[in-house]
């Protein structure tokens, strides 16, 4: 059962901070907590929280699924109208706490193409 929640999300890249409020949901289904949500450029997000695994799903002008587990490199294409791009997800460090009302998530990884990386610290709260 879907339950309404409340997210921010912060994300830095290269110094720069991006953040995101918005309404969605939470749900847990096979051990895992799914939090959706849409964004105001009309794109919806998926992320899905395992104890040491995540996946970002996103579906709007770029759509893409990337799975991050901590201490590896995965592989994933983005699909853009312009072509599908490549890129890389090395998951350095996955912090996740599960509680009855609440979601807390930090993520620090390397996302790049493969002759260079970016690293990304991304982190969540969501309340229900």
């Amino acid at each position: 059962m879907k339950t309404p929640a409340k997210i921010e999300l912060t994300s830095v890249q290269n110094g720069e901070s991006f953040n995101i409020r918005s309404d969605g949901e939470v749900y847990f289904e096979n051990g895992t907590a799914y939090i959706e949500f849409d964004y105001e450029d009309k794109s919806h997000t998926c992320i899905g929280i395992c104890p040491d695994l995540v996946t970002l799903s996103r579906i709007g002008a770029g759509d893409y699924t990337m799975i991050l587990e901590e201490g590896k490199i995965n592989n994933f294409d983005m699909n853009t109208p312009e072509g599908t791009l490549s890129f890389t997800a090395n998951a350095k460090k996955i912090r996740s706490k599960i509680s009855k009302n609440s979601i807390r998530l930090m993520l620090v990884y390397g996302l790049g193409l493969p002759a260079n990386e970016i690293e990304t610290t991304v982190k969540l709260k969501c309340e229900f």
